[in-house]
């Protein structure tokens, strides 16, 4: 059960790390205008 916790953090933060980057590479002119 730990495992799979373990697994499913892991996806997580994988996920949320991969999304950052992506918005960042794509959203990252339009952020910089908006701040």
């Amino acid at each position: 059960m730990s495992s799979s916790g373990a697994s499913l953090r892991f996806t997580f933060r994988t996920s949320q790390s991969m999304i950052g980057t992506f918005l960042m590479s794509r959203l990252g002119h339009t952020n910089v205008s908006v701040w």
